[in-house]
């Protein structure tokens, strides 16, 4: 299927921040040093089905930017959508909720990272644009390494 038809087949009713939650361990003591953290990115997806063709897909990211002293800010966000996805075979679905949705959500989980990240007196985050196609991928492909080989040919 191609990404025209899946266009026509997933409809957004929703996009909401279901959480958000920042801290800063080191205090104050954070700006007094140089700024030049490293940051870690943990991203997450999931998927749930709340009715027959209606799926909301949600991206956690964690965010972990740590200096010399230790963690200068930990921010984690949940970005959801509700997404209406009829009429799909399963190979389909999967790919919809596991590539389209989530490249809907995420320019909003950015924005809400780089407001948070902002407003705890940092820089903005600004992360980079995510390949959910190439995870998917990989997903597929580590799933079909670890089927065990069926009998009969060598």
């Amino acid at each position: 299927m191609t990404d025209e038809q899946f266009s026509r087949k997933l409809s957004i009713e929703r996009i909401v921040l279901r959480d958000m939650s920042f801290e800063t361990p080191m205090g104050q003591d954070v700006f007094a040093g140089t700024w030049k953290p490293d940051c870690e990115l943990n991203l997450q997806l999931r998927n749930v089905r709340l009715a027959e063709d209606l799926w909301e897909v949600i991206l956690t990211a964690t965010i972990n930017a740590k200096v010399e002293n230790g963690v200068a800010f930990l921010i984690e966000a949940q970005q959801a959508g509700v997404f209406k996805v009829p009429d799909l075979e399963p190979e389909s679905l999967s790919r919809a909720l596991a590539i389209e949705a989530p490249n809907l959500i995420y320019p909003f989980l950015r924005e809400s990272v780089d407001n948070m990240a902002a407003r705890g007196g940092f820089p903005p985050v600004n992360l980079q644009l995510f390949d959910f196609e190439a995870r998917y991928a990989a997903m597929i492909e580590k799933a079909n390494r670890s089927k065990p080989a069926s009998g009969g040919e060598p």
